[in-house]
């Protein structure tokens, strides 16, 4: 069942990367880093309601490609 809930939301982890990709290519770097946040809240969220703990809180994403 967990399994089969995972495969259900690989579309949305997917859309979203193509839209931070797009918005990245784009000239639209505040949006693709507000899409960076979308994709590891997705995955957050996904995790826990798999039942999956929360990762230890860090300072801050690390993202390859970034700027920062």
């Amino acid at each position: 069942m967990i399994e089969q809930f995972r495969v259900s939301h690989v579309w949305l982890i997917e859309s979203l990367v193509e839209l931070r990709t797009y918005a990245a290519q784009s000239g639209l770097p505040e949006l693709a880093k507000h899409l960076d946040g979308a994709i590891q809240l997705a995955h957050l969220e996904i995790t826990l309601r798999e039942g999956g703990e929360a990762p230890i809180a860090s300072n801050g994403p690390d993202v390859a490609g970034s700027d920062d």
